[in-house]
């Protein structure tokens, strides 16, 4: 089984909740990590690329703890990017899609701090993502977190990425 298991050289990783109330919201999580180059000869260069795209509905169990189902749609994708034919890539993209299944928590830890995670998987996915938050505004969060995505079962199965790394970011609360 081939494997490729990567840091991520930059993560636009995007999330929106909204509540619905009754303890109800709706989330949309975005992640494509993409490394630097992991081959450059003369005219061509190589990178990895994921996307990945969740679709959750979410119950809140208690203030500490979200429990979550939903739908997630991954792909990898190793790009080729030929110069000698004025740049042209060429993309080899295996995808995959999948209910999930997770919970999410989040405690206080120090006075404008706090400690969070979530875990979830499904068929052809395993996520989990853990952070830390200090709250510069009543509205606004600095986040720091760590983040491992496994994809498997890509193209009959032969194929597996892992993608992981550190990553920041702001959280706005409206």
């Amino acid at each position: 089984m081939s494997g490729y298991s990567y840091s991520k050289k930059y993560n636009p990783d995007t999330t929106f909740t909204l509540g619905l109330g009754n303890k109800f919201a709706v989330q949309y999580n975005c992640f494509n990590p993409r490394t630097p180059n992991i081959a450059s000869y003369s005219s061509v260069d190589i990178h990895l690329e994921s996307k990945v795209s969740q679709f959750n509905i979410l119950y809140k169990l208690n203030n500490n703890f979200s429990a979550f189902m939903g739908y997630n749609t991954a792909s990898f994708s190793e790009v080729v990017d030929i110069h000698s034919y004025g740049s042209y890539k060429q993309t080899y993209e295996f995808s995959t899609q999948c209910f999930n299944i997770g919970l999410q928590g989040i405690t206080q830890i120090a006075p404008k701090t706090t400690l969070w995670g979530s875990v979830n998987g499904g068929k052809n996915v395993m996520d989990y993502k853990i952070g830390v938050g200090y709250q510069i505004r009543p509205d606004l969060d600095f986040n720091v977190d760590y983040r491992n995505y496994k994809i498997k079962n890509l193209y009959d199965g032969s194929v597996e990425a892992d993608s992981k790394g550190l990553g920041f970011g702001l959280t706005y609360k409206y």
